[in-house]
């Protein structure tokens, strides 16, 4: 039985707002029926979302179910931020040290000649009158 909307939202305790994005962005998949309401396979969604549990909870507001131990992968990650981080202090120290072998810049010179734009003569009506009266 395909859920809708709502009944999606109630199977993974999570609003419906949460879920038509989902379907918007293509993390999960869904058609519209000939009302034009999104129709969307439970193994689709459990896909991308797992269920709530079923703890007798009548409220309404089920708690997911765990998804696992994931206790080595996240050393592992933390294991790669510390090295990531030490990396960037490394990075940032040799970039300051070669910034402080740099020469400075020069300072600005106020002997720079200024440019001069040539200007073309006005070939208009009243160019024409201006180069008669000069």
């Amino acid at each position: 039985m395909a859920y809708t909307l709502g009944q999606a939202a109630k199977a993974t305790g999570l609003n419906k707002a949460t879920i038509f994005k989902a379907l918007k962005a293509g993390k999960i998949s869904g058609v519209k029926d000939v009302h034009g309401r999104y129709v969307i396979d439970p193994a689709e969604l459990h896909r991308v979302y797992p269920p709530v549990s079923d703890n007798g909870d009548k409220s309404g507001t089920g708690q997911r179910e765990p998804t696992g131990n994931n206790d080595a992968e996240t050393q592992l990650l933390r294991e790669k931020v510390a090295l990531l981080e030490r990396l960037v202090d490394q990075i940032t120290g040799e970039r300051d040290r070669l910034l402080l072998l740099l020469p400075p810049p020069p300072a600005p010179s106020a002997a720079v000649p200024e440019l001069q734009l040539k200007t073309k003569p006005n070939r208009g009506i009243f160019g024409w009158f201006k180069a008669r009266a000069a």
